[in-house]
């Protein structure tokens, strides 16, 4: 595998064979769900983490990562979501 450039990469697509919900097989890309479900910037990069982790397990990984690289982005993204939910919360009972 070659060093990823962090533009687009065939790692962030997953062929979806047998939905349960649709006929047919299908292909679907990371970039998309997240956008599609207005992820923000730290739900955003915490999906990706989980996503190549996941992705690394099925052989489809990102060159010279590592699972134990991901779980710490999920991790750390996961805290900076914690931080905003405790923020957003502050700022409810301020304005009661």
């Amino acid at each position: 595998m070659s060093e990823s450039s962090g533009t687009n990469n065939d790692y962030w697509l997953l062929n979806i064979d047998e939905p349960k919900r649709i006929p047919g097989s299908y292909q679907v890309e990371c970039e998309d769900i997240i956008e599609a479900m207005n992820m923000s910037f730290q739900e955003g990069e915490a999906f990706k983490a989980i996503w190549r982790k996941c992705g690394q397990r099925l052989g489809n990984g990102k060159p010279g990562n590592t699972a134990l690289r991901d779980a710490e982005k999920v991790m750390h993204f996961g805290q900076r979501m914690v931080a905003i939910e405790r923020r957003n919360l502050r700022g409810q009972h301020e304005n009661i």
